[in-house]
């Protein structure tokens, strides 16, 4: 089944009716999702990531599909640099939301709640990804899970 989400215009309002399929399926304690879903909001923007964080979403995709921790971690060292720490002020703040999505694509601890989703979503949002383009991901996202 195809979970649809018809009442998304803004990230409130996706992440509002996305929470209520996630209760409705139980779904909190999957770590797979929101990594899952950081990939396919990367893919939307696929022309403009860096080398590094092509790379990371790479080593993203290898951990989900075969458990690959090793090059995850070698990604996850490389974007550590970057991510948690000051950028310089020249710094593009797209560019920098761009590596903070990457990072959530390569995170494997964090569980789906609304939120993650939220959290996620918003770094999508400043990452120059409008609301409208995240509903279709959104909603993969919510019918992998369905599907189990």
């Amino acid at each position: 089944m195809t979970i649809q989400l018809d009442c998304a215009k803004t990230v409130e309002t996706l992440v509002s009716c996305a929470e209520a399929v996630i209760d409705r399926l139980g779904s909190h304690c999957d770590t797979r999702a929101i990594p899952s879903l950081a990939i396919d909001l990367c893919a939307l923007i696929r022309d403009e990531l860096s080398e590094d964080q092509n790379a990371g979403l790479k080593a993203a995709r290898a951990y989900l599909e075969s458990g690959d921790e090793e090059l995850a971690d070698a990604s996850m060292a490389v974007l550590a640099v970057r991510v948690g720490r000051p950028y310089p002020a020249t710094s593009s703040q797209r560019v920098i939301a761009i590596d903070r999505l990457v990072w959530i694509a390569l995170n494997r601890h964090g569980e789906l709640s609304g939120y993650t989703l939220e959290f996620t979503l918003s770094i999508a949002e400043e990452a120059g990804i409008s609301p409208e383009m995240m509903i279709e991901p959104v909603e993969r996202m919510l019918s992998a899970i369905e599907l189990g």
